[in-house]
């Protein structure tokens, strides 16, 4: 890349411009004087003389002589030399709205035109008088390496265009080099505009002025914060579309690599799964048995409020998803070692639901006995669930003490 970017600077353009713009100033000048002395004698203005002008300039320049054209304010050419024919012909249309700043406004300009997929001219306007002068500088041939190097970039150009992902990359310069078919529909930009290579800032702004940005309070700061990166970075963008992008920068010394992912559908899911799973809670926690979903790595999916208070698992521990060695793991530091949580780890592993442990009552170390009943889902977790007999006998006491009270009467009194 700095290769390439040395030879789009071509430092000796700007020499050759101010070299010969000083040599054509310099007979534009006699000229007009020569003019001036003959209306002052009275006879016709002499005409220009274009070989003239062309032996001054070969003798003043670089060997072989310059491209130049001069133009009058109209556009019509006055002078040519060299090939600058040939040039003006092949690039015109490519700098008319430069040439017609510099014939008019006498605006100068650097342009640098790719006549071909290998040769390329640098083309500087400058106004001299009221005339508009072009230098043609086609530009060097590129060595070996360059060569090589400008085939690479080109290949690995092709490869990110045929990309399904949105991928853009940006030289050390900001400027686009490199992107993917599915980066020009995501933001709607067409693929002329985007082989021109514009600037990173120049996208950002033209996508906001179509609002498919993400709405910010200052979008200077944020579009600052966007091209001083210098670390790589994810972040989730909202869109006005309604669309969710997960953008992730890569940086390095020569620029950056930016991908986008849609992530719409399953931020969605995510949304719709966890309400489903706040369902889910809210009607366990209705039971009176301590509850229990595991997932096939182990972990804890979910677990209803019964179910912590019978493990003493706080709400800060029970939304870290232990595993259910964590889990009895504290159960024996803190009440004693048993055979339920063996029992739980078998229904966890087990490959298929034939094998799982048939419901049993297992004693936890403290004295109090559960009724353990483990079941496979059609997800493949695991539910277990925890019958506290200790609560049932409770339970079956209170209804016993119901059940002795005197039954009312449905009469009252007065009515017989």
């Amino acid at each position: 890349m700095k290769i390439l970017a040395s030879a789009m600077l071509a430092p000796g353009t700007m020499l050759l411009a101010g070299l010969s713009g000083f040599v054509l100033a310099a007979l534009l000048f006699a000229l007009a004087s020569s003019r001036r002395a003959a209306r002052g004698r009275g006879t016709a203005p002499a005409p220009d003389h274009p070989h003239f002008w062309q032996m001054l300039l070969r003798k003043g320049g670089q060997k072989g002589g310059w491209s130049v054209a001069v133009l009058d304010g109209a556009g019509e050419c006055l002078f040519l030399c060299g090939k600058a024919a040939q040039y003006l012909d092949d690039c015109r249309a490519q700098i008319g709205p430069a040439l017609a700043n510099l014939t008019r406004e006498g605006i100068g300009f650097d342009l640098r035109i790719a006549l071909s997929a290998t040769e390329c001219l640098w083309v500087t306007g400058r106004p001299v008088g009221r005339r508009a002068v072009l230098y043609f500088t086609p530009e060097a041939e590129d060595s070996a390496a360059e060569t090589q190097l400008r085939r690479e970039v080109a290949a690995y150009s092709a490869l990110i265009r045929k990309l399904p992902a949105a991928v853009a990359a940006f030289g050390a310069d900001r400027r686009l080099w490199a992107y993917s078919r599915a980066y020009a529909e995501l933001w709607g930009l067409t693929e002329a505009e985007l082989d021109r290579k514009p600037f990173e800032d120049e996208i950002l702004d033209r996508l906001r002025e179509a609002r498919r940005l993400p709405e910010q309070g200052d979008f200077s700061v944020w579009k600052r914060r966007q091209l001083r990166q210098t670390v790589g970075t994810r972040e989730t963008w909202h869109l006005p579309s309604g669309r969710s992008l997960r953008v992730t920068q890569h940086m390095g010394a020569e620029g950056k690599l930016v991908l986008y992912e849609d992530v719409s559908p399953q931020l969605a899911l995510e949304a719709e799964n966890s309400l489903h799973k706040q369902v889910q809670k809210a009607t366990l926690d209705t039971l009176d048995e301590g509850v229990a979903i595991f997932g096939a790595d182990g972990r804890l999916v979910l677990g209803n409020s019964c179910f912590a208070t019978q493990w003493q698992l706080p709400e800060s521990v029970m939304l870290r998803h232990p595993h259910y060695s964590e889990i009895a793991a504290g159960s024996s530091a803190s009440l004693g070692p048993d055979s339920i949580w063996d029992a739980v780890a078998q229904g966890v592993i087990a490959a298929e639901a034939a094998s799982i442990p048939a419901p049993r009552v297992l004693q936890r170390a403290d004295g109090r006995s559960f009724l353990v009943t483990l079941s496979r889902l059609p997800n493949g977790t695991t539910m277990a669930n925890f019958l506290d007999f200790g609560d049932l006998e409770r339970f079956e006491a209170m209804l016993a003490e119901d059940r002795a009270l005197p039954w009312p009467s449905n009469r009252k009194d007065g009515n017989r």
